[in-house]
């Protein structure tokens, strides 16, 4: 529970500065929303985490990139054959995991629209080419 946001949040656990225990050792801090479900809390995809501001991405998966097509990228997520190829259109709020995917894949991930996404994997292709220029 964010106290500042009044919302259910993830925290990085590398960027927390402080903890503060409850006054009252074994009190909660906060009543759990009803309906609400740990495990599926838990298990949600990195597709769906926003830790950026969101940005509309079209990625367009190769028959490499099968496997990827199967993943979760969240309620919004529109996904459609093109071909043999499979479009994805998301929402992205998790660039970082983005952007390791689309590398990963090798060539099998074309990122056809989200502007800040391409950046971030240009920046991160330059940086690669000047370790091993």
């Amino acid at each position: 529970w964010c106290h500042l946001r009044r919302e259910i949040r993830s925290f990085r656990v590398d960027r927390i500065g402080e903890a503060v225990m409850a006054p009252k050792p074994k009190s909660p801090d906060f009543e759990r929303p009803t309906g609400f479900d740990v495990r599926a809390f838990v298990n949600r995809s990195p597709w769906t985490f926003a830790t950026e501001p969101v940005e509309e991405v079209v990625l367009v998966l190769h028959r490499d990139a099968a496997d990827t097509a199967n993943e979760d990228f969240g309620p919004d997520a529109v996904k459609e054959p093109r071909g043999d190829d499979v479009v994805v259109r998301f929402p992205c709020g998790n660039p970082e995991f983005a952007v390791s995917k689309v590398l990963a894949a090798k060539g099998a991930i074309v990122v056809e629209r989200g502007e800040r996404l391409r950046a971030r994997l240009a920046a991160e292709l330059t940086a690669i080419a000047a370790r091993y220029a």
